[in-house]
Formats: structure tokens, C-alpha cells, sequence
């Protein structure tokens, strides 16, 4: 059957999934690992998108709050009613959900800080790869770290970071790329990582 959007859901700029009621655990959880952020109850879809790692809103009215565990993949939003975990069948507490609370939220946790990490080590045309990706055209703000064991390469970038506030360097204590990596992976938590090396030129359209 196919389902009419409501009003609502046709002004929407981005794409909304009408999953319906009648998906078995085949098709559910395959919806669920499409989606970028899912919204749901206490409910099985709860557990299917946090076993995806799906960034998820939780709302809860008649059910425990502190009985829900979100594993820093989302949040829970809690009912502005008295009758909060009351389990009653015929509570009303979800009604009292603040929808500016769930659009808030939506928005922070999309909102994606994206790092550029290069990776160089005497680079003869490092200064080109570095404006490669300065120069990027997109709308999305974003962060440049250059890692490097040299104090060659580590030069060229303090002087773009001079220039550039989005721009960081790390000394590499020279035990290795990986061995680096894995120190700054350490410390970067969030968001999207991008890779790429002191000889790669990237076009100006690749964020």
C-alpha cells in the first residue's frame, strides 16, 4: 500500500521514511541503517538503532527514563507532564513533548564537525597540498590538522597556521604513520575524519 506524506512531512527539504507498521525484522532494521538520525520511542526501533549505532532521539512519556541507556549516540527527551513513567495505558504524557526540544536536538546532533588530517614527512610540494584543501568550496566549516615528524614540514605549517585559525599541526614523535594516527585518532572524538597525504592535491569540490 502506498502511504500518503501528510502536509507536514511534503514541506520537509530533507528525505523522511515512512516506514509504516507493517515491516517484518528484515525490512525494519534495513530502513533503520539507512537513516542519518532516528526518532522513536521506548520501543524495539530504540534497540535496532542504537545496535546500528544510528544517531538516535529517544521521547518518553509513561515509561522509566533512567531504565534507558542512549550509549553517547543520542539523546532522550523527556515528557513535560507529571504522569512521566506512570505506565499506564491510557497516559497522556506524550502529547506534552516540547517539539522545539526534538528540533533542537536534531540539529545539534547532525551538525558534524568535520577534520582534515594530512599526514607528511618532507614533502617537497606540501604547500600545494595544504591550499588544496584550504581552498575547498563548500558551506561546511572545517578544521586542518598536519602531522609531520620533520621540523621541514612542521615550518610550512605553522606559517599557514599564521594565516589560517583552522589550521593545527602535531609533531609526530616519529614511530611511524600509524603509530601517529592512532594518538590523534585518540583525540579527535567527533565528527567526520578525512585523510589524506603532504603529495595529494584534492579538487576543490571533494567536502
Amino acid at each position: 500500500m502506498i502511504m500518503k506524506r501528510p502536509a507536514g512531512l511534503r514541506l520537509s527539504k530533507s528525505s523522511i521514511i515512512m516506514v509504516g507498521c507493517g515491516n517484518d525484522l528484515i525490512e525494519f532494521p534495513a530502513l533503520i541503517s539507512v537513516c542519518s538520525l532516528f526518532i522513536t520511542t521506548d520501543s524495539f526501533g530504540l534497540h535496532v538503532s542504537l545496535a546500528l549505532k544510528r544517531k538516535t532521539i529517544c521521547l518518553i512519556g509513561p515509561t522509566s527514563f533512567s531504565e534507558i541507556g542512549m550509549y553517547k549516540l543520542g539523546k532522550k527527551i523527556l515528557a513535560k507532564s507529571k504522569c512521566v513513567c506512570c505506565y499506564k495505558k491510557d497516559c497522556r504524557s506524550m502529547e506534552k513533548i516540547d517539539l522545539n526540544e526534538i528540533f533542537l536536538t536534531v540539529k545539534k546532533l547532525l551538525e558534524q564537525k568535520i577534520t582534515i588530517l594530512i599526514t607528511a614527512y618532507k614533502e617537497p610540494k606540501l604547500a600545494k597540498a595544504i591550499e588544496s584543501v584550504i581552498n575547498q568550496k563548500t558551506k561546511k566549516e572545517y578544521s586542518i590538522i598536519l602531522s609531520a615528524p620533520d621540523k621541514l614540514t612542521l615550518d610550512i605549517a605553522k606559517k599557514y597556521a599564521k594565516k589560517d585559525k583552522r589550521i593545527k599541526f602535531f609533531k609526530d614523535p616519529g614511530k611511524g604513520k600509524s603509530f601517529a594516527l592512532n594518538i590523534l585518532f585518540s583525540k579527535i572524538k567527533e565528527g567526520i575524519l578525512i585523510l589524506t597525504d603532504g603529495d595529494v592535491y584534492i579538487s576543490d569540490n571533494c567536502i
